[in-house]
């Protein structure tokens, strides 16, 4: 997960990574949820899970580039098709 990364808790909802502290066991995330407000979770501990990387695929789009190389585990690929996408009439 990276800053600016929109993420799903549990219990607080929906809302955007605002910045991390620390090292190893002790990292917190400062998470500012869309309901609940500003919240400081334990990395660890907190279960966020990661929404879709709306604004990574708005960017890669942009530039136009057919291949971008994902910068995490958790970064969407988007490549361009060759051609024409054919479907068959059913």
């Amino acid at each position: 997960m990276r800053l600016g990364a929109r993420v799903r808790h549990a219990k607080f909802g929906e809302g955007t990574i605002l910045r991390f502290e620390g090292q190893g066991e002790s990292r917190q995330v400062h998470v500012n949820f869309e309901s609940a407000g500003q919240k400081i979770l334990m990395y660890e501990l907190a279960r966020l899970e990661q929404d879709l990387l709306i604004g990574d695929i708005s960017a890669l789009a942009l530039r136009g580039r057919g291949l971008a190389p994902a910068r995490s585990a958790g970064d969407l690929i988007v490549a361009r098709s060759p051609g024409p996408v054919r479907t068959r009439a059913r």
